[in-house]
């Protein structure tokens, strides 16, 4: 199975692209939903989409179609782990996040967000894994390493 095999890519008249979890695919909605929305994909995306004026990008059906969404093996305990810890992650970040909304006081807030910043990193830590990126990859993709993308793109890159 290829990536574009989970997800179906769709872009309405308005402009608005959907994500659609194909039916039949052993990968949870969850778990497509961790990866999806962790910054390595984040990374990805931005840096193959092109730059609009001001700075926008172009998130359009053909540009996501090239994300590379790890597909699981479930064959290998090793993977079946992985996806079930997205999962469980994904499930405990939603969670928080309704807690958050529904918190009364700043100190609960606070807490709650600390937690959601925790089990954010926890997600981007298990999508490295997934995408076996070394330590230097990671600083980069986290903006920390002297390979900073964002100081390598021209202005060619950016479309008017």
């Amino acid at each position: 199975m290829h990536e574009s095999d989970l997800v179906l890519f769709a872009t309405g008249t308005t402009g608005v692209t959907s994500i659609i979890h194909k039916t039949g695919i052993p990968e949870s909605i969850l778990y497509l939903l961790g990866v999806l929305n962790s910054t390595l994909i984040s990374f990805n995306t931005v840096n193959h989409s092109p730059i609009f004026s001001g700075a926008y990008y172009k998130f359009s059906a053909p540009y996501l179609k090239q994300i590379p969404i790890r597909i699981i093996d479930f064959t290998s305990p090793a993977d079946v782990t992985r996806h079930d810890s997205m999962v469980s992650l994904v499930t405990a970040i939603l969670d928080l996040h309704k807690q958050l909304a529904a918190a009364r006081t700043a100190d609960e807030k606070t807490a709650l967000q600390r937690l959601i910043a925790v089990t954010d990193s926890e997600i981007d830590r298990l999508v490295y894994d997934l995408y076996d990126l070394t330590e230097k990859e990671i600083r980069i993709v986290e903006g920390r390493g002297e390979d900073n993308p964002d100081a390598r793109r021209t202005d060619n890159e950016t479309a008017h």
